[in-house]
């Protein structure tokens, strides 16, 4: 089972969050995550009356972009990047 699945581990995080939190009350934590949003196309099909040949242009292909985001759920301080990558490079721009 994977640390992230287990109960008891997590209990364990939420306890030593908040000490050292508490520890440290100057400092800011943030929640990361990163996203992808993008377009996959792909050609479809279409009714039209018999006897009729239709041409529809469509731009095929996929075109993603990802989202860096931070939060802090104390204030509500937020973080965003747009970038073009999920890499090593654009994770040390956003940090």
């Amino acid at each position: 089972m994977h640390y992230k699945q287990d109960k008891e581990s997590q209990e364990e995080f939420k306890k030593n969050l908040n000490e050292i939190v508490k520890k440290n009350p100057k400092k800011e934590v943030f929640f990361f995550d990163e996203s992808r949003f993008g377009t996959h196309s792909k050609l479809g099909h279409g009714w039209f009356k018999k006897g009729i040949r239709t041409q529809v242009k469509v731009k095929t292909g996929r075109e993603n972009f990802y989202l860096y985001s931070a939060i802090n759920p104390k204030n509500g301080k937020e973080i965003s990047l747009f970038a073009p990558y999920v890499n090593t490079d654009c994770m040390n721009i956003f940090s």
